[in-house]
């Protein structure tokens, strides 16, 4: 007897992403890619013709449709929440791009759907996943540091910015509107760093930030820097839109150790010598840096990290997806805690941000 096919849908190419969302469901077994819809029916209707799959060009009678069981979906920031809303209202399944919303209010209202309506909400991230990302979670987790004093993580892109010269005239030809699309590194690039720090160690207490526009004229800043205050140590968040090249870096300081990540995310900044190792670990009892074996398969983004092909696993099992609405929630709030500090000069605590009940939801 053969299995159940997993029907998707695309809803919206706003993001980049949504392209390879599309390939990961032409590509996995058992999933059948159905149709896609589009806020610009132009962009929609050619994007059709690519994937080889209808376009719908309205959402409530994509929605309404039977075989269609979950959708993902690569919109503006400001836009997910109502798109969300519709989706698990007509009974499917969310896969959401992050960041899942533009601010807190956007972000309850998603989680608000899954348990109204009863579907799986999943933001995506791919680190989450990653066998590289969880091996580092478990050094940690067993104490191979000790307790820990800072972590430092860096993220950026480049690839728009350079497309424009660097030229704010050009760079904002393609948006529409900036804090809507949340154009700035706080969100853009910082979501990434967000759900990272909230999977590793939970929410911090409190957030500290500096944001700057480098590139003159922007009407959203391009850099900023985060110190999160956890209990026992800082957290620090490096992010950037307009540096053609950074190395990609995760370090945590313990008092026993350190561990040094140079690969396992993907960003859109060239880095510093690709093949250097990718994981290393200091021992200060041994007194001496160690470099686990590693198989090939850790350096590589396959199907079974992505979050596509994650979140069409686990509804194909009838499985939990692994990252909850909550979590991506509480991402968002680390972030909007952050954008409150800069924009006070203070350092703004997560229960000014969150309920109590939010902050240990599952």
């Amino acid at each position: 007897m053969a299995e159940p096919v997993l029907r998707v849908a695309q809803l919206s190419f706003w993001f980049i992403h949504a392209d390879e969302m599309c390939r990961r469901a032409l590509a996995a077994p058992g999933v059948e890619l159905a149709a896609v819809w589009d806020s610009d029916t132009a962009r929609g209707e050619r994007k059709a013709a690519q994937f080889g799959v209808d376009f719908e060009p309205v959402l409530a009678r994509l929605l309404d449709r039977d075989d269609i069981d979950a959708v993902s979906m690569c919109a503006e920031p400001g836009r997910h929440p109502e798109l969300v809303e519709a989706a698990a209202a007509a009974g499917k399944h969310v896969l959401i791009e992050k960041p899942i919303a533009g601010d807190v209010e956007g972000a309850r209202r998603i989680v608000d759907a899954a348990r109204t309506y009863g579907v799986q909400i999943m933001p995506a991230y791919n680190l989450r996943h990653h066998p590289l990302a969880a091996r580092v979670k478990q050094l940690v987790d067993d104490g191979a540091v000790g307790d820990l004093v800072r972590v430092r993580k860096l993220h950026g892109h480049y690839l728009e910015y350079e497309a424009a010269d660097y030229r704010a005239d050009r760079i904002v030809t393609s948006w529409n509107d900036p804090v809507y699309e949340r154009r700035d590194s706080l969100f853009f690039a910082g979501t990434h760093v967000s759900l990272w720090f909230e999977w590793m160690f939970g929410l911090p207490d409190s957030a500290l930030c500096v944001r700057q526009t480098v590139v003159p004229g922007l009407p959203v800043e391009d850099n900023s820097t985060v110190l999160f205050r956890y209990p026992r140590f800082t957290g620090v968040s490096e992010l950037s839109e307009s540096l053609p090249a950074q190395q990609v870096a995760t370090e945590i300081y313990g008092t026993d150790g350190a561990i040094v990540q140079l690969r396992g995310n993907l960003p859109s900044t060239r880095v510093f010598n690709q093949a250097r190792t990718p994981l290393m670990i200091f021992d200060r009892r041994k007194d001496s840096w160690w470099v686990p074996d590693l198989p090939p398969h850790f350096l590589r983004h396959e199907d079974r990290y992505h979050s596509a092909g994650v979140f069409f696993e686990a509804l194909r099992r009838g499985d939990p997806v692994p990252t909850s609405p909550e979590a991506g929630l509480r991402s968002i709030a680390m972030l909007v805690a952050a954008e409150r500090a800069a924009a006070s000069g203070r350092e703004v605590h997560m229960a000014e941000i969150l309920t109590a009940a939010e902050v240990t939801a599952a």
